[in-house]
């Protein structure tokens, strides 16, 4: 099922027209203003609801968005941090 997913995302990103890619990136929780441009190659990571991107913003190749990288495990792991909450903040480009 996983590989599914990834050819059918595969194809939305680099085959499918822009508006069309765009909605499908709103499905996922990703938040796009209007009149934005988002290059094919953007990559939004693991947890799209944390972006939100205002108007009129042009987003090029290659971008990668970093939504989860395991730094919290980390810092628990090596006695850094006590707190097991979790803080989330969004990604605001725009």
């Amino acid at each position: 099922m996983g590989d599914v997913m990834k050819m059918i995302d595969y194809i939305i990103q680099y085959i499918m027209p822009t508006g069309y890619r765009i909605k499908h990136l709103r499905n996922k929780g990703l938040r796009i203003g209007n009149g934005c441009e988002i290059y094919r190659s953007v990559n939004f990571g693991s947890e799209p609801y944390l972006i939100s991107i205002g108007n009129d913003v042009r987003i090029t190749s290659g971008v990668k968005f970093c939504t989860h990288d395991g730094g919290i495990w980390t810092l628990r792991k090596k006695g850094l941090l006590q707190d097991a909450r979790h803080n989330l903040w969004e990604i605001l480009p725009g």
